[in-house]
């Protein structure tokens, strides 16, 4: 990190920590929901000096800022264990992130607790939809097997996180996106028609594409959530990743 960069990186965090106060005060008033900015970049010290200042506000939660640019996921790992320790376990915290299922659940296991991504539009957009396996039955995988086929949605064997409309093997397809997805692109076109809307660029291809990744998206959130109350969220990731042998 070069001097300059790091005294920059050190200016923006005590300018962020002070726009914080004026934001506060200038909006007791109304009583709307803030979140306090957490940077310091690359320098961890500088971190852990912003969540320290942020701390002290009286912020309804802390977005983690300055993530997702050139960090490397070490560097990262190493950002929000360093900042963790010094906020309040009760106020939720949002990171900008890749927001891939595997970035999601060690983000999770890291303490997140919202996500900031355009995963799933930008699979749309690249005719993409997402077929991993997120349903809610899914999460009980205390007492299912890794390699059985139970953990498959539907009558889907393969193991892919997602499939492209591209692909001329759907022309004829007659399925759903997802069999059981209760989304209404599942529950209205078939794997044929999309593929048809897809190659014949139709609005409708990126518009139907983008109603099923969000959902399957929240699905999958709700898989998470249903993990961790549940007390077995480790186990859910665990299996997540060797069933997808990402």
């Amino acid at each position: 990190l070069s001097p300059h960069h790091a005294t920059t990186t050190i200016a923006s965090s005590s300018d962020t920590s002070t726009t914080s106060s004026s934001s506060i005060s200038s909006s007791s008033t109304t009583n709307p929901h803030l979140f306090g900015v957490i940077q310091g970049g690359k320098i961890l010290s500088e971190r852990i000096r912003s969540a320290k200042e942020t701390s002290k506000r009286e912020v309804d939660g802390f977005i983690f800022g300055s993530f997702g640019l050139d960090e490397t996921e070490q560097q990262r790992f190493e950002a929000i264990t360093s900042i963790i320790p010094h906020i309040p376990s009760h106020k939720p915290r949002l990171i900008n992130c890749n927001g891939d299922p595997i970035d999601i659940l060690n983000h999770v296991e890291l303490g997140i607790d919202l996500f900031n991504s355009t995963f799933p539009f930008i699979f749309a957009e690249s005719s993409c939809a997402f077929v991993w396996n997120n349903h809610p039955s899914f999460t009980s995988v205390k007492s299912q097997s890794v390699d059985g086929g139970n953990l498959t949605e539907g009558n889907r064997k393969e193991r892919d996180l997602y499939i492209s409309l591209k692909d001329p093997k759907f022309k004829t397809d007659q399925l759903p996106l997802v069999v059981g997805c209760q989304c209404y692109t599942c529950k209205t076109y078939t794997r044929a028609y999309i593929y048809h809307l897809v190659n014949t660029h139709e609005m409708l291809a990126d518009v139907s594409l983008n109603l099923h990744n969000v959902y399957h998206y929240l699905v999958f959130f709700e898989a998470i959530r249903e993990s961790i109350n549940g007390g077995f969220f480790s186990t859910y990731k665990q299996n997540f990743i060797q069933f997808y042998k990402i």
